[in-house]
Order: structure tokens, then sequence, then C-alpha cells
């Protein structure tokens, strides 16, 4: 509490003095002044005349009072208390002027006084304000923080107020010189298209449990690339896959099969929009909700989608998936020949005799190979058809004609649904010659016009078919997968076919052009045994959505095709090229 006394000094032996005292209201930032007035005399009498008045500060209080006192000594006689509201500044201080004057209007001691009066400045006790605080710059939202506080009145509590755009969060009143909070996630909706928004930190300061003052700081708030603030999604990779074998065992296998990717769903966290959705598969992107990828060649694949908010904020689920070999079947070492009912060969026999080893990819194990042998006439009519059991050879009652020859195919198909076919022909009975009706068979009975030979032959010149000279012969040839194939009798093989139409990105770039990733399988199984070595091979592009180059990453082998880049011009826009490729290779299988 603060107090003072002022006083007049007339020189006249009457003086008017006023004692002052101050209590300070902390809540209302102001405080009360009492100012008691005094006279300081000896003997006197004056009247109680109006017009005498204190004032403290831009209040003023009038009275009146008498006096009367007969004493010789020097007295001290209070005549008027008065108390006023004084606010203070805003830092708490404050200085106020005090007036007194008290109407007299006669003459002490030989003077006349008309109205004697005093004035002087008080100055009050500053009262504690606002509190001060320190805070880190940047307040991570959803992470513990702690704002060092300067307390204004050790007694005075405080409580933190946080604020992002229209969103704000208040802390509860603690005391102490610290406070420690942790910025709710909820903040983040003030603020939806920034990561790192502008906000305030204010600490309000209370006293008595009634607020004192605030103090308030600009401040950076960090939205954190957590889970909480991610924006979710539902992500999926689903298989179409072209054999129901393939849906019913939960598999993917080469050429069989084929991938969607895509995302529903989208939500954005804590006021943010969804801006962008980029999918991805086997070194493809696109941007959008949706890829399709496929058909797959064999590897793993990492399929993935990538969610980005307005504030810059993603999140990327993503899905593994393994494509398993395959290839379509074929058969192999497949012999057809005449024989007796007890399967004794014989070149005249009217029976079969048939043995064939069935190939196929394996695709973990659930995908088998059954063999079927069809019997047709010159014509094409089918004369019968029968199950094969692969490496078992089999006689059957075919009722061939000792003058005929017969087509026989002998088709390997697999579980997966796919089939290869080899084709061969059953001579007919062995003869020396044969001549009837304008036609001449050496070594068979001839079954058509012209001269036929079953015989090896050497010819010591040259032959020719019309003017043209004949240089060689086919052997034997069929289809196995995408392959049309051919051997001859000089040793030569060849196989033309078409792949399966794909999609591959262009993720590197070459001046003008772009090219697929080395990553990126195109290579066919050749037919078994039809090559002794790696072929010369010829590919274009065929069936594609785009005119594309292709240039070779490897020779390939006696096996399976060359891989090859795909290579498409730089456009804008362009980020992958679809494609099928087709294959001629031309070797040797002896």
């Amino acid at each position: 509490m603060a107090n003072g006394t002022i006083q007049s000094s007339t020189g006249t032996n009457l003086e008017i003095g006023v004692e002052w005292s101050s209590a300070a209201n902390t809540a209302a930032n102001a405080s009360a002044v009492t100012a008691k007035v005094y006279l300081l005399h000896y003997q006197i009498y004056c009247a109680a005349l109006t017009g005498s008045c204190v004032t403290v500060g831009d209040s003023t209080e009038y009275f009146t009072a008498a006096v009367s006192s007969s004493s010789g000594g020097l007295q001290k006689t209070y005549i008027a208390e008065k108390t006023f509201t004084v606010p203070h500044g805003a830092d708490g201080s404050k200085s106020v002027k005090i007036f007194a004057g008290y109407v007299f209007n006669g003459t002490y001691n030989g003077h006349y006084i008309g109205t004697l009066s005093v004035s002087g400045t008080a100055s009050l006790d500053k009262i504690p304000r606002a509190s001060g605080f320190t805070a880190p710059s940047v307040l991570t939202l959803t992470k513990q923080t702690t704002v060092k506080v300067t307390p204004a009145l050790s007694s005075y509590t405080h409580c933190a107020v946080m604020k992002i755009g229209s969103k704000s969060y208040r802390t509860p009143v603690v005391s102490g010189t610290s406070l420690t909070f942790t910025p709710p996630a909820a903040l983040a909706d003030g603020a939806p298209n920034s990561k790192k928004p502008s906000g305030t930190l204010t600490v309000e300061t209370y006293g008595g449990g009634v607020k004192i003052g605030e103090v308030t700081k600009n401040c950076t708030y960090a939205v954190p690339d957590t889970a909480e603030f991610q924006p979710d999604f539902t992500f999926s990779v689903t298989p179409q896959n072209s054999s129901p074998l393939l849906d019913s065992e939960g598999v993917l296998a080469a050429s069989l099969s084929s991938l969607t990717v895509s995302v529903s769903s989208k939500t954005a966290r804590h006021g943010a929009a969804v801006a962008s959705v980029k999918v991805s598969c086997g070194g493809k992107s696109v941007s959008g909700d949706s890829l399709s990828a496929g058909p797959l060649s064999a590897g793993s694949y990492v399929c993935s989608a990538t969610v980005t908010d307005s504030r810059g904020i993603s999140r990327t689920k993503s899905e593994s998936v393994s494509v398993l070999p395959y290839h379509p079947p074929y058969a192999e070492a497949v012999s057809v020949t005449r024989c007796l009912e007890d399967g004794t060969p014989d070149d005249a026999g009217t029976y079969l005799s048939a043995y064939a080893k069935s190939v196929c990819s394996p695709i973990g194990g659930i995908n088998t190979a059954s063999l079927t042998l069809v019997l047709k006439s010159r014509s094409g009519a089918t004369l019968g058809t029968w199950s094969l059991a692969s490496e078992e050879r089999k006689t059957v009652a075919a009722s061939l004609s000792p003058l005929n020859s017969y087509t026989v195919s002998v088709t390997a198909t697999d579980t997966a649904g796919r089939s290869g076919e080899y084709r061969l022909t059953v001579p007919t009975s062995k003869v020396d010659v044969h001549l009837k009706d304008g036609r001449l068979r050496l070594g068979g009975y001839a079954e058509r016009a012209g001269l036929e030979v079953d015989w090896d032959a050497r010819f010591n010149s040259d032959v020719f078919i019309g003017d043209e000279p004949v240089a060689d012969f086919v052997t034997e040839c069929g289809t196995t997968g995408i392959w049309t194939w051919r051997k001859y009798a000089s040793g030569a093989s060849e196989c033309f076919g078409t792949t399966e139409e794909k999609t591959y990105s262009l993720a590197s770039s070459y001046g003008t052009l772009r090219s697929s990733p080395s990553s990126a399988v195109n290579s066919e199984q050749y037919p078994r045994g039809l090559f002794s070595a790696a072929p010369s091979v010829t590919v274009t592009s065929a069936r594609g959505s785009h005119a594309v180059l292709l240039a070779p990453r490897d020779a390939g082998s006696a096996g399976a095709s060359p891989n090859y880049f795909v290579l498409y011009p730089s456009v804008p826009g362009i980020d992958s090229v679809s494609t099928a490729i087709h294959i001629a290779a031309r070797g040797k299988y002896k």
C-alpha cells in the first residue's frame, strides 16, 4: 500500500494538508485512493461554507466542514475523507494529481484567506500486469512443447492459447513458471493448404481467478507428415486372369495374367483436400485413380499408389505380387507308326502305335497337361480321337488302309487352357513301285497325280520345279504356343510368332527417344529342340497402339528369343506404349 502527505505552506499558522493512501485492485488494474483532508491550526473558528473540495486525478468530491477550537496549541483537525478509484496504465504504473481546497473566507493571524488550498503528485504502487514468456519459433502439432513463463507476480496463474486461422485451442490455467502442452491436430483445420502455417501463441495471465492480461506472439506451426495428417484411401490390386485355374488357386502366371491397380474412397485430413493421385505397377506410372498392366511377364512386381493432399503431405500404400513362369504346353518325342494289333511295328499295319511326352509349365504345381491324338484322312475328315498318357506307348485300332496316308496331330492341352499341336503324316504301306492312272510313287502307294518318292534321293544335277531349282524341303512342322515352326531336310529350322500385346513404360531418355526399362521382359520360349544354337532373329512391332522401334538388349539363346528395348519418340504426355512383337527366327536343328 502506498501513502503520503501533501501540505500547504502559507506562513499564517493555518495550513491545509492531505494524507493519502492507495489499495491496489489487481484484477481491475486500478487503485482505491483515500484522501483525508486536514487543517493544521491554533485557536480557530470558521463556519461550514460550500465550495470546499478534494480532487484525485480526474475526480472531484465536494464537502462542507465547520471548525471551532479555543485551544491555544497547534492542532490537526480532519475536515473530509473521500475515496477515489484511479485506473492504472497498461503497464500497471500510475502517478496522480491530488488537490484540496477549503473555503475559509476570513482573516487569520492578520491575513485574509479566501480559499486555503494545496496540490501535489502521488506515485501509486505499480500493479503487476501480464506475464512475459519465451517459446520455440516453430511448434509442431501433436508434439509436446514447453513455454517458459516469466510471472509478473509469483501468485499469478497462466494458460496458453494457440490459434491458426479460425481454429484455436486453450490449455488449462496452471501455476508455475512454465506451460507444457501438446498442440492438437485439429488446429490444422485452420490452414488446409499449408504444411507450415503462420499463427499466434498467447499467454493469458490470471490473478485470483480473474484474467489480468495477455501477451501474444506470432509463430509458425508445423504439420508433421504422420498418419494423423496423411490422407487415407482404399488401395486394391485386382488380377485379371485368362484362365479360371489361376483364379481358383489365387496365383498369377506369365502371359496369362494382368493387373488393375486402383484407388478409391480418398479422404484428406484436417481440412485439407486431395490434390493428386499417382498409381504405378512394374515400372509404369500414371496420374489418376487406376492403372492396368499386362499381360505380365514372370517376376516380382511392386504395385503402389500415392495420394497427396493440398498441404503436400502424402501417403503411399503398396503390395508386392509374384508372377510365375509359364509357357504353352507342347508334345515332344512324338512317334506315331503303323503296327499290328499287338503293337508290333508293321508298315502295312491297320493299327496305330503312338508315343509322346507332354511338357507344360507347372505354375507352382497346379498345372498339368493331357495329350490327345486325332487321326484325319487326307481330305481332312476326322477318323478318330484318342487320349494318350505322357511317355506311354498306346496301340489303337485305327482301321488304316494300306493304300492311304493319314494326318495325325498330337495336341498337348494344359489345365490352364492353352494347347500346342504337333502334326505328322502316317504314310501308306511300303511298296517299291506303285503306278496307276498317271500316278507314280516309289516306296509307297501313289495317292496323287505325279511322282512321289519316299526314299532318300541323290541327284547328280539340279532339280527343278518348273523353272525354279529345289534347294531344300520341309521334313517336320507344327504349332506350339505362339509359334508356327518348320524343320528342313538340310538341317535348317525356323519359327514365326506374335506375342500378346503388352504395355511398356518409357523410363529412360536417349536424345529424341525414350526407352522401356531393362527390367521389362519380352522374351519367348522357342519350341523344344528347334534350334541347336541361338538363331538369327528379326522382330517388328505388331498390333500395337503405337508404332515403336525395337532394339536388342541380349542375344537370346537356343531355347528363348532375345529381350528387346521398346523405343518411342519423346512426346509430352506419353509415358508408356502398348505393342505386340512379331518374331521370326531362323537357325539349325542339326
